[in-house]
C-alpha cells in the first residue's frame, strides 16, 4: 500500500525518533518515506540535514527533477511529475523513467515502447517528413509544395511559383515575363508575354493597324505611322487610325481639319479642297481658305449670286433681303412717284406729302397748312382758330367770341371780347416803377421802387410786404410755399421775408453791382450779377449761407434758369446763351449758344431753353445742350419778360404800346392776348391766367390764357 507524507508529517516523524541523549538517528523505511515499495535502510551519513518543518527545499519541487522530493513516495513503475507520481509509461509525461517531458501529439497520437516515445499514425493530411519523434507529424500535405500529398513530393513549375491546393500540386503566378499561354500546367509559363502577339499578357497583341508597333516591358508602343497616316487620338491601342490623306478633320496633318466657313469640306491627297457652300452663300472671292464667304441672302454686293450689286439711289440705303435688293429711304424721305425706284420725296416739308405718301396739308380754308417735320401745321388767318384740332377742314373757328377771343377756348371773364382780345384785368394800379412778379395760389407778387408789394389775384387791396429805401428799384421776385425773396438792381442787395412780411426783411446777399435775374431751387436761390465788367453767376441758401460763385467775367448776365443738373444764364452784353453745373465744387462755364442780339429773358423746362432777344425782337427755343436752335416769333419789337407752361410760350414786349403774346412750345400762330400796353415787362403764369406789369403805368393786370 502506497503511503505519501506531508512535508509537516516527516518533520514530525523524524523528531519522534531523536532522544536527547541520542548519538545516531534511526531513518524511516523507504515505504514510510516514499509511499511503499522500497526497501529498508538508515539515512546515510552524507544526506543533508533535515530542514525545520515546512523549509524543504524548493528545488525539489521542479517538475522533472530525477530526485524525488523526500516527502513524496511513489511506486516502482511510476515517478513524480508536478509535485504527483505519475506512470512511467504514460506519454503525457514523456516515456522515461525521470523526466516529464511530454511525447509530441502535434497532428499524432503517440505511444510508449521500451522507454522511448513511439508515434502513432499521422492526422489526415499531415506527416512525420524529418522522422522526428519529438515534433510529431510536422508536414502539412496539404498545402507545403515541397511536400504536397506525401513527404517525398515536390510541386516544381518552370517559371511559375508553385502552389500546393488539398495535397495536389497546382501552377501559381507566372514569373514575369512568362505566361502559362496554353493552358498546360504541366510545362509551366512556357511564353515570354514580351512581344507583339503576347505583350504583358498572353491575351494582349499589339495592334499595328498602319504603323509599326512594338512590346516594351509587357506595354505596347506604336512605332512609326504609315506614309499618310496618323495617330490623331493620341491611342496607341488602335493604331494610325486617321488617313490623313481623305480624312477632312485630319488633312494632312492632324491637326489640320478641312472646315471651310459655311461650306462642305473635302480632302484629296492630304490637302483641303472647297466643297458645296451652304444654301445662302458663295464663294465670291474664290479663295478656298475662308469658304464660302459671302451671305447672298443679306449683302448688297452679291445680292442673290456673286456680284449682282443692289444699285443705290438718292436719299435711300440699298439693302438685301432674302437675296433679293430692297431700297430702304432715308429717314424723311420716301418713294411717292409711280415710276422709277428713287426716294425723290421731302416728306418732311412736302406739303402734298407731309410724313407719307400722298398726305396733302394744302386747302385748308382761312388758314394756310404747311409740312413741318413731317407734320401738318395750319397756319390760320387773322381772327380764325383751328380750335377743333382737325387740320383738313383748316380754320373753323372765328376767335372774336367771349368764349374764342383770340385764341381757342379763351374766354373772357370780364368785359366781351374786343378785336380777338379780352380786355384785361386791373389788379393794381398806380405803383411806381413795377419790376420783378411771381404768383402762388392767392396773391400775385412784385416790386416797386420803394417796397416789395402784393395782391390778391381776385383783385382787392394791395399790401405791402417790406418798405425798401428809396430809389432801391426791386428787379426781381421769386416766392416759395412760405418765403418770398427778392433783389434790389440799385442797393446790390437780395432780400427774403415772410409771404405777409411779418417778421422783417434779412439780408441774405449784400454788396453785389446790379443784382438782376433771380430763381428758386429747393433749398437754393440762383441770381445774376449785371454790371460789368466783372458779371457773375452765383448761388446761395435759402438761409443765407454757402454763397458760391460759379462763373465771373460775364458781360451783364441777365435771365437766369435751372434743371435737374444745370443752371442756365443768358449774357446781354455777348449775345450767348450759357450752363454750367450747378452742382460742381468747381463749376465750368459753358457756352452753348452765340449771336444772339441783347437775351433778356430766360426759362427752362426738362427738355428745353427758350428766351427772349431783346435786341433782334425774337423768342427763341434749343434744347438743353444748345442745339436745334429755331424761332418761334420774330417782329416783337423789344421782347423782354418770358413765361412758359406745358403747352406755350408767353412773352411781353417792351414798347409803348407793347403787347402780352402766346405761341405753341412747337411753334405756329402767335397770339395776341393783350394790346396797347404800357411798356410791359415782367410776366408769369398760372393754370388759368397770364400776369404782367406795365412799367410805365405802374399797373398789375391779367387775363385768361
Amino acid at each position: 500500500m502506497r503511503r505519501i507524507l506531508a512535508r509537516g508529517t516527516l518533520a514530525s516523524a523524524l523528531a519522534l525518533t531523536v532522544g536527547p541523549a541520542a548519538c545516531s538517528i534511526t531513518a524511516p523505511s523507504d515505504e514510510d518515506l516514499m509511499g511503499g515499495g522500497g526497501a529498508g535502510g538508515t539515512v546515510d551519513a552524507s544526506a543533508p540535514e533535515v530542514a525545520s518543518e515546512g523549509s524543504v527545499d524548493a528545488a525539489t519541487d521542479k517538475v522533472g527533477d530525477q530526485t524525488p522530493p523526500i516527502d513524496v513516495a511513489c511506486g516502482v513503475t511510476e515517478k513524480v511529475c508536478n509535485s504527483g507520481c505519475v506512470s512511467k509509461n504514460d506519454p503525457l509525461f514523456g516515456c522515461t523513467d525521470t523526466g516529464c517531458t511530454p511525447c509530441s501529439t502535434q497532428h499524432v497520437s503517440a505511444t510508449c515502447l521500451s522507454g522511448k516515445c513511439q508515434l502513432g499514425a499521422c492526422e489526415t493530411g499531415w506527416g512525420d517528413c524529418d522522422k522526428n519523434a519529438a515534433n510529431g507529424c510536422e508536414a502539412n500535405l496539404q498545402s507545403d509544395p515541397l511536400r504536397c500529398g506525401t513527404c517525398t513530393t515536390a510541386c516544381s513549375y518552370p517559371n511559375a511559383t508553385p502552389l500546393c491546393q488539398a495535397g495536389t500540386c497546382a501552377i501559381g503566378a507566372c514569373t514575369l515575363p512568362w505566361g502559362n499561354c496554353d493552358g498546360n500546367d504541366a510545362n509551366g509559363c512556357e511564353t515570354q508575354v514580351n512581344d507583339i502577339q503576347h505583350c504583358g499578357s498572353c491575351t494582349q497583341g499589339c495592334i499595328s493597324s498602319h504603323a509599326t508597333a512594338t512590346c516594351s516591358n509587357g506595354v505596347c508602343e506604336l512605332g512609326p505611322c504609315d506614309s499618310g497616316w496618323g495617330n490623331c487620338d493620341n491611342d496607341g491601342s488602335n493604331g494610325c487610325e486617321a488617313n490623313l490623306q481623305t480624312d477632312a478633320q485630319h488633312c494632312g496633318t492632324c491637326a489640320t481639319p478641312c472646315a471651310p466657313a459655311h461650306a462642305t469640306g473635302q480632302c484629296a491627297a492630304g490637302q483641303c479642297q472647297l466643297g458645296a457652300c451652304d444654301t445662302g452663300f458663295r464663294n465670291c472671292n474664290n479663295q478656298a481658305a475662308d469658304g464660302c464667304e459671302t451671305d447672298i441672302t443679306s449683302d448688297p454686293a452679291n445680292c442673290g449670286n456673286c456680284k449682282n450689286n443692289c444699285p443705290t439711289v438718292a436719299h435711300a440705303t440699298a439693302s438685301c433681303v432674302a437675296s433679293s435688293c430692297q431700297q430702304t429711304c432715308d429717314p424723311g424721305w420716301a418713294h411717292c412717284l409711280a415710276w422709277g425706284n428713287a426716294c425723290e420725296t421731302d416728306i418732311l416739308n412736302d406739303n402734298s406729302n407731309c410724313g407719307a405718301c400722298d398726305k396733302n396739308c394744302n386747302n385748308a380754308p382761312n388758314g394756310s397748312g404747311t409740312c413741318v417735320n413731317g407734320t401738318c401745321t395750319l397756319a390760320c388767318n387773322k381772327g380764325w382758330g383751328d380750335c377743333d384740332n382737325n387740320v383738313s377742314n383748316g380754320c373753323e373757328t372765328i376767335l372774336s367770341s367771349n368764349t374764342n377771343c383770340g385764341g381757342c377756348g379763351r374766354t373772357c371773364q370780364t368785359g366781351s371780347c374786343q378785336n380777338g382780345a379780352c380786355p384785361p384785368e386791373v389788379l393794381a394800379q398806380n405803383q411806381s416803377n413795377v419790376q420783378g412778379i411771381a404768383v402762388d395760389a392767392t396773391n400775385v407778387y412784385f416790386g416797386t421802387l420803394s417796397a416789395a408789394m402784393a395782391v390778391p389775384k381776385t383783385g382787392g387791396g394791395v399790401f405791402t410786404i417790406e418798405p425798401i429805401p428809396g430809389g432801391a428799384s426791386i428787379s426781381n421776385v421769386v416766392v416759395d410755399a412760405t418765403n418770398t425773396y427778392w433783389t434790389s438792381y440799385n442797393l446790390g442787395r437780395l432780400f427774403k421775408d415772410s409771404l405777409t412780411g411779418a417778421g422783417g426783411a434779412t439780408d441774405l446777399v449784400t454788396g453785389e453791382n446790379g443784382v438782376s435775374g433771380l430763381v428758386l431751387d429747393t433749398d437754393w436761390i440762383y441770381f445774376a450779377v449785371a454790371l460789368s465788367p466783372n458779371g457773375s453767376v452765383q448761388k446761395v441758401k435759402t438761409d443765407g449761407t454757402g454763397q458760391q460763385s460759379i462763373a465771373n467775367n460775364q458781360m451783364q448776365p441777365r435771365g437766369i434758369a435751372v434743371d435737374g443738373t444745370y443752371v442756365y444764364w443768358v449774357n446781354f452784353g455777348a449775345g450767348t446763351v450759357m450752363r454750367a453745373d450747378k452742382s460742381s465744387p468747381t463749376p465750368t462755364p459753358t457756352t452753348l449758344i452765340t449771336g444772339q442780339g441783347n437775351p433778356r429773358g430766360l426759362v427752362a423746362d426738362a427738355t428745353s431753353l427758350y428766351w427772349t432777344n431783346n435786341g433782334q425782337g425774337t423768342v427763341m427755343k434749343a434744347n438743353s445742350d444748345g442745339t436745334a436752335v429755331v424761332t418761334l416769333a420774330g417782329n416783337e419789337n423789344q421782347a423782354y419778360g418770358i413765361a412758359i407752361d406745358a403747352t406755350h410760350v408767353y412773352w411781353t414786349t417792351d414798347r409803348n404800346p407793347g403787347e402780352v403774346m402766346k405761341v405753341s412750345k412747337s411753334g405756329g400762330t402767335e397770339v395776341t392776348l393783350a394790346a396797347n400796353q404800357a411798356r410791359p415787362r415782367g410776366i408769369a403764369v398760372d393754370a388759368t391766367h397770364v400776369y404782367w406789369l406795365t412799367n410805365q403805368s405802374g399797373q398789375v393786370l391779367r387775363t385768361p390764357k
